[in-house]
């Protein structure tokens, strides 16, 4: 512990306040060899003795094609030594998914049911929950301790990120250990995001200087006088202050008689007769070559089975008796090159002990011990932990002895387990030795192995590789005439390819629409009409897509395929919202989610629920669900999505929850959410959530009068959208790009322009229109955006047409809103159709329409279309020289503006709101000379005059009672009679006119 003071002593500092609850996450942080280790020991210690219980874990070197290795080393080590803490019982809530992680743990709880199947990320969430609150349970404080951590696997990594966030708050202090010379880009990003969350404290150990160095030196060898400076500058120099190579050293000056002890004390040879070792694995080999046989042979074995082994497996692997086995591993422990784990489990005393002994072999000789530990271990009995828990072991040792046909085999049995455990990247190792086995052995990989390693590439968002692997797999099933295999090839192409290129992913899903019918397989025909329907509908054709999605409905339910019956109405909600059909969609994606939820299908439970949540969101329709509930919806897929890591859906879910709360005028959390929804979509370089990214904040943007900042969010949004084929996507963006332009005094011609870059197609007139022309979501926007322009250009007709066109049912070719949208409709068409009505001088149908919109903002609870439709009533009622209501509609407009100033964040974004809801709710004309006179504050007595100025300045009652010292019931009857000479009704309105009239403590 010699220099490591100042750490021991902010290690104690975080035990103490772990006890108390203050839990915490520390990163220990260093080279290999300085020490990380020896300070875990002693913060085990203090641990201990404050009454702490201890559980240390540790990664190692091929622990990455080992999914939660650490994590299960922790569990077998709590089952193995159940103390007054017995973690059998607290388990057992969570037994089915334990083991379903952990095979061997069965017995231990033989009535539980079996886990539930569900798919991968589902399952991996359930195991994190398991263990989070196991541990969390426990009864005393804990010291949770991981070494090594930059050869953890990356499902331990995801573990680790949920359960330091979970630490806060709880008796626990949780203690990582990582190299900083090993770049790791997997734990490079776990390290990033636990800084940018803050959930972690990092240390990083420094290696000792001189001075520590000679301090070390006498400590070993209990000297209590100084080390000849010679002999510690010349350690010091070749050893760098590296504690663990000091130590190697020494032992190996030891181990050779260059140091030895004489009458009870240390001395070595002359400097110049010393034999120092020039690294670490010279130091190594210098003290394993005067091991005896038997123990040499035991710890090459060692070596080859990993930084940790199995002695009982090793004493049969070798073919030693117990009395033997006992001498070596007293051998190998007095030499300090292995320690004893625990049970029958040694580890070697550092990692790169291990390294040195493994890389002293020949390469045959690696082959050879590879295979014996393979053939070993294939043969171990069930109850021994066989072949069956030791996939990934076996698939290892069988891909170094170059046994090809068992490697081919375990390592896919393992990468699939790794994908069953929501593992990709130890997935994506395993497959890749499985292809090369299959090169090896059948000269080519068959189209099957290509595919589940595209899937685990796409899983971690890793396009170009999934991509290849996908071609790959397409050349492979056409080399082996597999027609099945090219139709899943292109099933995972075009899903690859959606949201990047549609237009590509199109073409590989037409391609597999067409070969499906050729199988006598009703699945694969479902999946296919519903995958080349979503393209259709995507592509601004959802009428062709309602008619594909209704074969597989009912293929689906021919069947009985809940699976697919669930992901086919989800579809159907999809295309018929896209259709312009909300009512239909939202009953699809209603039985869509009771059957996701009963499937216990997050993935398609999330997905329904964002699709769901867009009812309420477009403002050209009549909301199928309230805002209220479309929020309620979106959070919850945002938490699914969160919980689960699933990176593309949550970056669209946090758009369309940005624009969900835009709509209800919380305008903070819609910019906040809106901006994650950017960051995300752009990290993984989806376009088609860049797009809708940009969108949402454009649409917030223009709500805030923030005319630049919408324009360029929003032409970001459609150049993208035109770019990846998403005419939806690009349709919405120039809707409110049009607005945002003719708030910016735009031509007509240039709005239109932007317009028609979107789509061609106007609504068809109300006479020609039949449900098959019913035009789409997409030509709704559009057209929407027409009327908007039509109105302010000094067209109100045509805007009035186009809005009761869209408002009405099918058939219908009425010149007003019908009753049925009209009790419910689109609060946008509804203002746009009353303003147009009140610019064609229709005073009444304005009135009643712009009501209409009124009840309907407020059942919705859409604040800024509320003051927007009072701002339009205040107009109406100017234009009929009525001028009270008028003041009395403005004056309703500008408080609702008032108190949505606060949602927004303070600064220019604030002021160009107030500004811009200025021209549309103006503050009241100048008072008539009458009412000036009734208002002079000459009407009111002196201590009158003194309570305005003092309400101006916004004293309460009782604070007003103390400054001018009379009680609080005389300054109610003052407030009371200047209410009534003023002929006002609050004390807003007494403030505003002392500020009208400059009425100050002063005067």
């Amino acid at each position: 512990m010699i220099g490591r003071g100042p750490y021991i002593e902010v290690l104690r500092q975080a035990c103490q306040q772990a006890r108390l609850g203050q839990g915490q996450t520390i990163m220990l942080a260093g080279e290999a060899g300085v020490g990380k280790s020896r300070l875990v020991a002693e913060v085990s210690a203090i641990g201990l003795e404050a009454g702490f219980s201890v559980l240390q874990a540790d990664c190692f070197e091929s622990g990455d094609a080992l999914p939660y290795a650490p994590l299960l080393d922790l569990l077998r080590g709590l089952l193995a030594n159940p103390g007054s803490d017995s973690p059998t019982a607290a388990l057992t809530p969570f037994a089915s998914d334990l083991t379903q992680l952990l095979p061997e743990l069965a017995s231990l709880w033989p009535d539980a049911p079996p886990a539930a199947p569900m798919e991968p990320q589902r399952a991996q969430q359930r195991h994190f929950q398991a263990v989070a609150q196991f541990l969390a349970r426990r009864k005393s404080p804990l010291v949770l301790i991981i070494e090594d951590l930059h050869w953890a696997d990356e499902s331990t990594l995801e573990f680790l990120l949920y359960f330091a966030s979970r630490v806060v708050g709880q008796p626990i202090l949780l203690l990582l250990t990582y190299r900083s010379d090993e770049p790791n880009p997997v734990f490079q990003l776990f390290a990033a995001k636990l800084e940018r969350a803050r959930l972690a404290a990092e240390l990083t150990l420094a290696r000792l200087p001189a001075a520590k160095v000679e301090l070390m030196i006498r400590a070993i060898f209990g000297q209590g006088w100084p080390v000849r400076a010679e002999f510690a500058e010349s350690i010091y120099s070749l050893t760098g202050g590296n504690p663990f190579f000091v130590e190697e050293t020494l032992k190996a000056l030891v181990t050779a008689g260059d140091i030895y002890e004489t009458d009870g004390a240390w001395t070595r040879k002359p400097l110049a007769e010393l034999q120092i070792p020039r690294s670490v694995q010279d130091a190594v080999q210098r003290r394993f070559v005067r091991l005896s046989e038997p123990a040499r042979q035991l710890l090459t074995l060692a070596a080859v089975a990993g930084c940790r082994f199995d002695v009982t497996f090793l004493q049969v692997l070798s073919q030693i008796n117990e009395d033997e086995l006992v001498r070596c591993l007293r051998e190998l422990v007095a030499a300090q090159l292995a320690t004893e784990a625990g049970g029958d489990y040694f580890v070697f005393r550092h990692s790169l002990t291990q390294q040195a002994i493994y890389s002293g072999l020949l390469v045959r000789e690696r082959q050879s011990l590879h295979h014996r530990l393979f053939d070993a271990l294939e043969q171990l009995p069930a109850e021994a932990g066989g072949p069956a828990s030791r996939q990934a072991e076996l698939a290892e040792h069988a891909f170094q002895a170059g046994l090809w046909d068992r490697a081919l085999t375990y390592s896919r049995r393992a990468g699939e387990r790794a994908l069953a455990l929501y593992a990709p990247r130890a997935a994506v190792e395993h497959f890749t030795r499985a292809l090369e086995a299959a090169r090896r052995v059948f000269h080519a990989a068959p189209a099957s192995l290509y595919h589940v390693r595209g899937q685990a590439y796409e899983w971690l968002g890793e396009f170009e590789s999934a991509r290849l692997d996908y071609e790959q797999e397409a050349n492979a099933a056409h080399l082996a005439h597999d027609p099945r295999a090219e139709w899943q090839s292109l099933i995972d192409l075009g899903f690859l390819w959606q949201g990047r290129d549609d237009e590509r992913a199109g073409g590989y899903f037409q391609r597999a629409f067409g070969q499906a019918y050729t199988f006598n397989d009703p699945v694969v025909l479902s999946l296919s009409l519903n995958r080349i329907g979503n393209w259709y509908a995507n592509n601004k054709q959802p009428t062709e897509a309602l008619a594909f999605h209704h074969q597989a409905l009912e293929l689906s339910k021919s069947i009985d395929d809940q699976h697919s019956l669930a992901s086919t109405l989800d579809l159907l909600g999809a295309a018929s919202y896209l259709s312009g059909d909300l009512v239909a969609g939202t009953d699809y994606f209603r039985q869509a989610i009771a059957l996701f939820r009963s499937l216990e299908d997050k993935q398609g439970l999330a997905a329904s629920l964002v699709h769901i949540a867009l009812g309420a969101t477009l403002d050209t329709e009549t909301p199928s669900v309230s805002l209220v509930e479309s929020i309620w919806y979106g959070e919850e897929a945002l938490a699914i999505t969160r919980e689960n890591g699933w990176r593309a859906e949550q970056a669209h879910v946090l758009s369309e929850l940005g624009i969900g709360y835009g709509r209800k005028g919380e305008y903070r959390r819609a910019l906040e959410l809106a901006q994650a929804g950017l960051d995300l979509a752009t990290a993984i370089e989806h376009q088609a959530w860049i797009s809708y990214a940009h969108a949402a904040l454009g649409f917030v943007h223009l709500d805030l009068f923030a005319l630049s900042e919408a324009r360029a969010h929003l032409e970001q949004a459609q150049s993208i959208a035109q770019a990846v084929g998403s005419q939806h996507l690009a349709c919405f963006a120039a809707h409110y790009a049009a607005s945002a332009m003719l708030q910016s005094g735009a031509k007509a011609a240039d709005i239109e322009a932007v317009l028609g870059l979107a789509i061609e197609v106007r609504p068809a007139p109300a006479a020609e229109r039949t449900d098959a022309s019913w035009p789409s979501l997409a030509e709704r926007s559009i057209a929407c955006a027409r009327a908007e322009v039509a109105l302010a250009n000094g067209d109100p007709a045509l805007a009035l047409e186009t809005v009761t066109r869209l408002m009405a049912p099918a058939g219908a070719a009425d010149d007003h809103p019908s009753d049925e949208a009209a009790r419910a409709g689109s609060i946008t068409l509804l203002r746009l159709a009353g303003e147009a009505q009140a610019a064609l001088r229709q005073p009444v149908p304005a009135e009643a329409t712009l009501r209409q919109a009124q009840r309907a903002a407020v059942d919705q609870g859409a604040l800024p279309a509320l003051w927007r439709v009072h701002a339009a009533l205040g107009k109406l009622y100017l234009r009929l020289k009525q001028r009270t209501k008028a003041n009395t509609e403005f004056q309703q407009a500008r408080a609702i503006v008032q108190g949505l100033a606060e949602q927004v964040p303070a600064g220019d974004l604030r002021e160009q709101f107030l500004r811009g809801t200025q021209y549309l709710a103006p503050a009241p004309p100048p008072p008539t000379p009458r009412r000036a006179a009734q208002h002079e504050p000459g009407r009111l007595t002196e201590r009158e005059r003194e309570t305005v100025a003092l309400i101006a300045e916004g004293k309460t009652n009782r604070e007003i009672a103390a400054r001018l010292v009379v009680s609080e019931e005389t300054v109610k009857s003052h407030v009371s009679h200047i209410l009534t000479k003023l002929g006002l009704s609050s004390r807003t309105q007494i403030a505003a006119w002392a500020v009208q009239i400059g009425l100050t403590p002063k005067t």
